[in-house]
C-alpha cells in the first residue's frame, strides 16, 4: 500500500514536469538496478518503480522544484480542495530513494541506505491564526538529519 501511495503521488506531482538538468555519478551505478532521476523520470518509469520498486533507485537532484500536493482525509479532518494551485516543494540537498522489502529506504551517497526515521527526525506544528478572512489552520514540518 506504501508504494502505491508514494508511485501515485510522485506521479502526480511528476506530470508534465520538465525541469533541471541531472549530472549521473557513474560511482553510484549499481548493474542491477536502474536509476530514475527527478524530474526527467516519465508516467511510465513511475508505473514500473510502483510494480517492481526493489528494482529501481529514485534520484532526487539538489536544486530540483516539482508541485506539492497535500492530502488529507480521516475520520477526525479532511481536506478540502482550494482554488490556489499547489505549493511547491525544492530538494536542498541529493538524495536517493529505494524499497527494501516494504520499507522505503533513503541515502546521500547511493551506497549506504537507512530508513526514513533512521535518517531523517523533527517536529510538527499545528497553529490558528485570524485572519482578515476568518480562521486559518496552519499545519508544519521541520526536518533535520539524525
Amino acid at each position: 500500500m506504501k508504494t502505491w501511495i508514494l508511485a501515485s503521488g510522485l506521479s502526480m506531482a511528476l506530470a508534465g514536469l520538465g525541469i533541471a538538468e541531472h549530472q549521473q555519478d557513474q560511482a553510484f551505478i549499481d548493474s542491477t538496478e536502474q536509476y530514475l532521476y527527478l524530474p526527467e523520470v516519465s508516467q511510465v518509469e513511475i508505473q514500473r518503480w510502483a510494480e517492481n520498486a526493489s528494482a529501481y533507485v529514485l534520484v532526487c537532484p539538489e536544486g530540483t522544484v516539482l508541485p506539492l500536493r497535500f492530502f488529507l482525509n480521516g475520520e477526525l479532518l479532511e481536506l478540502e480542495a482550494g482554488d490556489h494551485p499547489a505549493d511547491l516543494i525544492k530538494i536542498k540537498r541529493t538524495f536517493y530513494l529505494r524499497w527494501q522489502g516494504e520499507e522505503l529506504h533513503i541515502s546521500f551517497d547511493a551506497s549506504s541506505w537507512k530508513t526514513w526515521n533512521e535518517m531523517l527526525t523533527g517536529t510538527l506544528s499545528f497553529s490558528i491564526n485570524v485572519e482578515d478572512n476568518g480562521p486559518l489552520l496552519q499545519l508544519g514540518a521541520v526536518t533535520h538529519y539524525k
